[in-house]
């Protein structure tokens, strides 16, 4: 399958990227964040080679394609950069995107993202099989996945970070867990599946 880049991000960036540093939320990788009421914030977190790259002008290319996809889609608060720095010591390039829904997020991104509850996941089509408990010692007591209905779901087939706010109950094969609420999405020939509460 594809792999889903964002549209604004221009393609000098696309090979500089190396997926390290440090942000605000202390993440060292690029990350996707789904809170409470299912917002979702995109924190990058990049090497910035600052005497090859010029941050402004990659500022402006991400605020542009926000700008015209905020106006094609008839709001203006759809997506939004909200941060954007790089700091002078490190030369770390961090950016927060929030997005009003996933389904800006996967939009912009020219990607399947999708964020629910498994009850609205199937009713999008999505089949929910072949998911693993995401900790060996749960696996006992939790339900199977076939009889859920409200727990919430993440679905998504970039390769990338992901954090919730809950617990992650299952994931699918090509996701590992890093901690009860975070975990990483590696390659898949499918969309990857992430269970929670």
């Amino acid at each position: 399958m594809k792999k889903c880049r964002m549209l604004m991000v221009t393609c000098a960036l696309l090979f500089m990227l190396t997926a390290c540093g440090s942000f605000n939320k202390d993440y060292d990788t690029t990350t996707v964040y789904i809170g409470k009421d299912q917002e979702v914030s995109e924190y990058i977190v990049e090497d910035f080679d600052k005497s090859y790259y010029d941050t402004e002008e990659l500022k402006q290319n991400m605020e542009q394609t926000i700008q015209e996809y905020n106006q094609k889609n008839g709001a203006s608060d759809l997506v939004v950069l909200d941060q954007y720095e790089l700091s002078d010591d490190s030369a770390k390039l961090n950016v927060r995107i929030k997005y009003k829904s996933a389904k800006d997020y996967g939009s912009i991104h020219n990607c399947e993202f999708f964020v629910g509850t498994v009850k609205e996941a199937r009713e999008a089509g999505y089949v929910l099989e072949g998911l693993h408990a995401a900790e060996a010692q749960s696996a006992k007591t939790l339900a199977p996945v076939d009889q859920m209905t409200e727990e919430m779901v993440v679905i998504c087939e970039e390769e990338m970070d992901v954090e919730v706010k809950g617990d992650i109950l299952y994931i699918s094969d090509n996701v590992s867990l890093k901690s009860s609420g975070l975990a990483t999405v590696g390659e898949s020939d499918t969309y990857s599946v992430i269970v929670y509460q």
